[in-house]
């Protein structure tokens, strides 16, 4: 992809997604910016960034789309993890049918994806670091969601020939995280501690988590 080569971004307004984003905008890609901003706020003014307030799992989304010479897809909009039991029937219409409209539209137009998946497809694993091909077991809805997902760009490679690349994202945290009991334990414990520098944890003590 040249350098000068446009580039969607789902979820722009959201952490990964603005990161995301700002960094392409630092190797020169003009970005078409897709938010509906229910959970991300971030928005920058600058005359290379257009913005779409779109929902991926909306009917406009293809349409939206297509008014713009994409050349690729970074697709990070998803419906929080923490909050799939609560929310399982939105957790699925954006993570998977959401996701679905994403890739169908990149399959039809011949536009490669990289689809922001997560370590939650691996559930409960040994006690050791976890191999990349180690075997999925998705323990929610929103992992579930995940693998589906995944599964879904190897049909869509074989159907249509759409190129993609999955990255399995560990808890991630940053500049321009929201407060949230829902986004990952650096931006529970953040939370707890800004509102009253107590830090409750539950469980047990010695669990590790690859942070990105």
């Amino acid at each position: 992809i040249a350098s000068t080569s446009m580039i969607a971004v789902t979820g722009a307004a959201g952490l990964v997604g603005s990161a995301v984003t700002r960094l392409l905008r630092s190797r020169g890609h003009p970005v078409v910016a897709c938010d509906n901003f229910s959970i991300g706020m971030w928005r920058a003014t600058d005359e290379e960034i257009v913005w779409e307030d779109v929902d991926v799992a909306g009917p406009e989304l293809a349409q939206r789309l297509s008014r713009h010479p994409i050349e690729a897809v970074v697709h990070c909009a998803a419906h929080p993890g923490g909050k799939s039991v609560q929310e399982p029937s939105e957790d699925v219409r954006v993570n998977a049918w959401g996701s679905m409209q994403v890739f169908e539209w990149c399959a039809r137009q011949r536009v490669p994806v990289v689809y922001l998946s997560s370590s939650a497809v691996y559930g409960e694993q040994p006690p050791h670091p976890i191999p990349e091909d180690a075997p999925l077991r998705p323990g929610t809805v929103y992992a579930v969601c995940k693998v589906a997902c995944e599964q879904s760009l190897r049909i869509l490679q074989t159907a249509y020939g759409l190129e993609w690349i999955v990255l399995r994202l560990f808890a991630t945290y940053g500049a321009g995280h929201r407060p949230s009991a829902h986004q990952g334990i650096v931006n529970v414990l953040l939370t707890q501690l800004l509102a009253g520098n107590t830090v409750l944890v539950r469980g047990a003590l010695d669990r590790v988590r690859d942070l990105i």
